[in-house]
């Protein structure tokens, strides 16, 4: 079965500029398995506009080093299964809440 383009770092960082060039908000995203070594990746969440939010359904550091991703992210959410991902709409909310 082929791959599909969303699991290829270079789809995904196009994804992130072309949201930045669109004026989106901010990003969710779970990097799984792109976590640690794609600096391509890096390199787009620390370039572009809106804050984004590295949401894990599990806990990362259970299971080893943390995750590079992160590191340039505005937010992670770990550890509380697919709650994380209205956890981080949350967080989103209240960060744009808070600009204002």
């Amino acid at each position: 079965m082929p791959r599909s383009s969303a699991y290829i770092e270079g789809e995904i960082v196009n994804r992130l500029y072309t949201a930045n060039d669109q004026g989106f908000d901010a990003a969710i995203f779970n990097s799984a398995a792109f976590g640690t070594g794609y600096p391509a990746l890096v390199a787009a969440i620390s370039q572009v506009k809106f804050p984004t939010i590295e949401v894990h359904i599990s806990n990362p550091i259970r299971r080893g080093p943390a995750s590079q991703t992160a590191a340039v992210s505005q937010g992670v959410v770990a550890g509380f299964g697919i709650t994380g991902y209205a956890l981080a709409l949350r967080g989103i909310r209240d960060m744009a809440a808070a600009k204002k």
